[in-house]
């Protein structure tokens, strides 16, 4: 028998909750601080009216408090009616675990076993422990009554932004026509891909050039443990090109069974675009570009042009040549 979990990264480490428990994913967003409450609550969030706390897994784990990054997410998680979120550095995906390959845990406390996926080893958290056990309180700094101190003030309007969306969204919408779409910024324009071609979300950490190699490919980044390809689109999108930092974000696909990255330079959010909303390409966009644009949709009062993820890293332009 197979069980279905969610896998996640916390810092450097991967776990997995039981998928089943798993209410909503969405990107980190600005939290509101409750002075009243454990160390490891960091507020409390309004999901469409619900107003669901919202706790650093790493503190509830005793680890030392650290910043939070645009890349970060909340999983919601409930039961027995009652939701809360936790805060994770990457949400990866949707796995099944046989139940044989399930060991009991070294220290019964929030992890519930562990699993051995390929040469990865993944603890398996027991969801119920983790929001119904107490634990010893700690008294709150004053850093913690003011929601990432350390962001920037660009960092600060993306978290506020994702929160207003959250709150604002409406609960009577329903999922038949709605598309999730992930969206990113290139060189001050929005740009959203489905969130069914993503793999996952990275920060660019540990680029290294790869030589003799065209501009559009920024580099090779190691992705725990696989060599991962950083592609540079803006020239395909007819955008001007800008050196790839470590300031910005990658947008994980698997391409012919091997791991590409995009780079873009922030993701802000994940919405549900209906399908009805989307607009043709304007005729402006050159016929060389076309085949990359799904459509246009209106997202914060701008037009965001929605990529068809699949065609650009199929495009002959951005394979590059073993024998180079």
């Amino acid at each position: 028998m197979a069980n279905t979990f969610l896998l996640f990264g916390l810092k450097n480490e991967l776990f997995a909750v039981d998928a089943m428990a798993v209410k909503e994913v969405f990107f980190l967003p600005e939290i509101t601080s409750i002075e009243e409450a454990p160390a490891f609550i960091v507020g409390i969030i309004n999901l469409r009216g619900a107003i669901v706390p919202v706790m650093d897994l790493g503190l509830r784990f005793g680890h030392a408090r650290q910043k939070y990054n645009l890349s970060d997410a909340v999983i919601v998680l409930e039961i027995e009616n009652r939701s809360a979120g936790i805060i994770v550095s990457q949400v990866n995906d949707v796995i099944e675990i046989p139940s044989f390959d399930i060991q009991p845990p070294p220290f019964d406390h929030f992890v519930g076993g562990e699993a051995r996926v390929g040469d990865q080893l993944i603890m398996l958290l027991d969801h119920a422990k983790l929001l119904t056990e107490p634990v010893p309180e700690s008294p709150r700094t004053a850093e913690q009554l003011y929601f990432c101190p350390e962001a920037s003030p660009e960092e600060r309007a993306v978290f506020h932004e994702r929160a207003h969306n959250l709150a604002a969204a409406s609960v009577e919408e329903e999922p038949a026509g709605l598309t999730p779409v992930a969206v990113m910024g290139l060189n001050g324009e929005y740009f959203g891909v489905e969130l069914d071609t993503v793999s996952e979300f990275a920060e660019i950490q540990n680029l290294s050039p790869v030589p003799c190699c065209p501009p559009h490919i920024a580099g090779n980044m190691n992705l725990r443990g696989s060599v991962m390809t950083l592609l540079n689109i803006r020239e395909l999108l007819d955008l001007p090109t800008q050196q790839t930092t470590a300031a910005g974000m990658v947008v994980v696909s698997k391409y012919r069974d091997l791991l590409a990255g995009v780079v873009v330079d922030q993701i802000y959010s994940i919405v549900r675009v209906r399908t009805a909303d989307i607009m043709p390409a304007p005729a402006v966009i050159e016929k060389t570009n076309a085949k990359y644009i799904k459509g246009t949709v209106v997202y914060n009062d701008r037009v965001m042009t929605l990529l068809d993820l699949p065609a650009i890293l199929n495009e002959e332009k951005l394979i590059v040549n073993e024998e180079m």
